[in-house]
């Protein structure tokens, strides 16, 4: 201390300017650690990228549609009507196209003697509800 009060104003400019030069100095190495550490944050974050890896669910693909008779008209009194096999290829190929999830389908105009595999493609499960004595035209093979 008495080495700085002899030397005078210069030797306070000197003590000022280390005191200055050391907060700037700490100031910098703590800003350039941020940005190495934020910076490595980052990177890591931009190759690993989670949603790139793992996108989560996608959202369920659902077709419905009025068919309007995979069996042709002349023969829906019939016992055991034969499919309209064009019908059915152009549904199933749409089907496997478009990756649907859920299909629904409402007039298919199915008997209980039409096996659902030949309609649906083999890894849905089907849930039918076929025509009754109810409903118009009547299935002749139902009673109720």
């Amino acid at each position: 201390m008495s080495n700085i009060a002899s030397s005078g104003a210069g030797g306070m400019w000197l003590v000022v300017a280390l005191s200055w030069w050391r907060t700037t100095m700490r100031w910098l190495v703590g800003v350039s650690v941020s940005f190495y550490v934020s910076g490595i944050s980052l990177s890591l974050l931009v190759i690993s990228n989670p949603s790139i890896l793992n996108p989560g669910p996608r959202q369920p693909c659902v077709l419905y549609a009025n068919v309007q008779g995979l069996i042709s008209p002349g023969h829906l009194n019939s016992a055991d009507p034969p499919l309209l096999m064009s019908k059915v290829y152009e549904f199933q190929d749409y089907v496997y196209r478009n990756d649907i999830d859920i299909v629904i389908l409402n007039e298919t105009w199915l008997k209980n003697r039409i096996d659902s595999s030949s309609v649906f493609p083999h890894n849905y499960k089907t849930i039918r509800l076929d025509r009754s004595g109810y409903t118009l035209p009547r299935d002749p093979n139902k009673n109720s």
